[in-house]
């Protein structure tokens, strides 16, 4: 009978408890208690709407067997803790009504629960094991990861939710705000539902479906909303102003987005390891981030006027083509370094050619537009450069400047004080004029220079 299955399912905790006289059976429950705490050891009913009765303060991981037929639960208001699990076993599990008061209520691994409250009073839950529920947000201390581990968030929030499930999607609903938090279908096109305004960090992670339709409702992308996704093409709503970090990095078929003239932001490594080939950025955008389109595909880029600071977009790659904003005036550390551009324009309103600029780059030829005041160590060390015109107001030329180019003549101008080590080391160089306004000329200046017959050396040396 029901009695005999007492041992085989009670008895991981039945072996640890200091009193097993202490156990009861009341209700078709396997009850244990000392006083302090009322465990439910084990259900041995065949109830489908179970209530568990008043009194019982934690529901244990063997409770239920794998064949319990329920599929409505409503806990007591005396219940504080359910253990990790716990109610993995009600495959049947539909609908589960959680107490204020609950402290934790264990993963939640149940694929028919459709809408799920947590109670304020929940103060802890475990690393969810779901395939489906990624994110609950209204616990004070709420570490949640994804099934393969590749995801921690820590959250720290009172705001009450709700989660919804669909057939391939869950939703997230709080102060009337919807989030798609999970997507796992394997459609060839998921539109998603009108209504959804945020689409939550790696909510399309990893997803197969090619082909992704976002609303208008939809106004936030959050950090890594479509990492790794398999999409090929996709088409942003007005409504989004702002692209967020990695939203789109990993996405490796990615071929086309077709952005609109609201977007004001593209974070950092936002199009990363997609397949776009030619990117021309729209006139709203004001900031994009580090490594935005590092891809071993692009190409060209368009960037607007407006943008006041270029980082490094590319991280090297097949780049050939991209212009310079004459509104730019700071660009970072290598932004050019390793790609393939051969001809550039830099812009008046930038005063340094930094470190690395064009390190390893094929580049062949610049025009500088305005005054220039240092030249950074390695900034064309390794390119292609044949020629240069330095402005006069250069100051400083850094140490391995032009070291490995292919310059072949150079005129530096009287302003120039500095000239770092090796600045020009194995260039083409024939000839080369120091002026005597330079007090600071480094060591083996123009080391490995073969085809240098003439120097004329007018700075003081040591």
């Amino acid at each position: 009978g029901s009695n005999g299955n007492i041992g085989y399912y009670a008895k991981d905790v039945y072996t640890s408890l200091e009193s097993p006289s202490k156990l009861t059976i009341v209700d078709d429950c396997v009850i244990y208690s000392d006083g302090e705490e009322v465990l439910l050891v084990s259900y041995l009913g065949e109830e489908t709407n179970l209530t568990l009765r008043e009194g019982l303060t934690h529901i244990c991981k063997t409770s239920f067997i794998l064949d319990a037929p329920v599929k409505t639960l409503t806990l007591p208001s005396t219940m504080r803790i359910i253990d990790d699990n716990a109610l993995s076993r009600l495959e049947y599990l539909e609908e589960i009504h959680l107490n204020e008061g609950l402290e934790s209520p264990g993963s939640f691994d149940n694929p028919r629960i459709v809408n799920l409250t947590i109670p304020h009073s929940v103060t802890y839950i475990a690393p969810l094991t779901s395939q489906h529920l990624v994110e609950v947000y209204n616990l004070s201390q709420c570490e949640i990861t994804r099934l393969d581990g590749s995801h921690v968030v820590t959250m720290d929030t009172q705001v009450p939710s709700m989660i919804e499930k669909h057939n391939n999607y869950i939703l997230r609903v709080e102060d009337g705000v919807k989030t798609l938090v999970a997507y796992f279908g394997n459609e060839q096109q998921f539109t998603v539902p009108y209504g959804v305004q945020k689409i939550a960090g790696y909510a399309f992670a990893d997803s197969t479906t090619p082909h992704i339709v976002l609303p208008e409702s939809v106004h936030t992308l959050e950090p890594y909303a479509f990492c790794q996704a398999n999409i090929i093409e996709i088409t942003l709503p007005k409504s989004i102003t702002a692209i967020s970090d990695h939203c789109f990095e990993g996405c490796s078929s990615l071929r086309i987005v077709n952005v609109s003239n609201r977007v004001t932001s593209i974070g950092d490594y936002a199009f990363a390891g997609t397949s776009l080939s030619c990117v021309i950025v729209p006139d709203s955008v004001r900031t994009i981030g580090e490594y935005a389109f590092a891809s071993g595909n692009l190409v060209s880029v368009v960037l607007p006027e407006g943008l006041t600071y270029l980082p490094r977009l590319f991280g090297g790659g097949p780049i050939q083509f991209m212009n310079i904003p004459s509104s730019v005036t700071s660009i970072a550390d290598g932004a050019f370094e390793g790609t393939h551009i051969k001809s550039i324009v830099w812009p008046a309103g930038v005063h340094e050619i930094g470190d690395h600029m064009f390190y390893n780059s094929d580049l062949e030829t610049i025009e500088l537009t305005g005054t220039i005041t240092r030249i950074g160590n390695a900034a064309f060390m390794n390119s292609k450069l044949t020629s240069i015109s330095l402005p006069n107001g250069l100051q400083t030329i850094d140490a391995m400047a032009f070291a490995d180019s292919q310059l072949a003549a150079i005129d530096i101008p009287s302003s120039v004080t500095t000239i770092g080590d090796s600045a020009f080391m194995n260039t083409q160089i024939d000839s080369v004029v120091i002026p005597n306004t330079v007090t600071d000329l480094g060591t083996c200046v123009f080391a490995e220079n073969h085809n240098l017959v003439q120097a004329e050396v007018y700075a003081p040396i040591d």
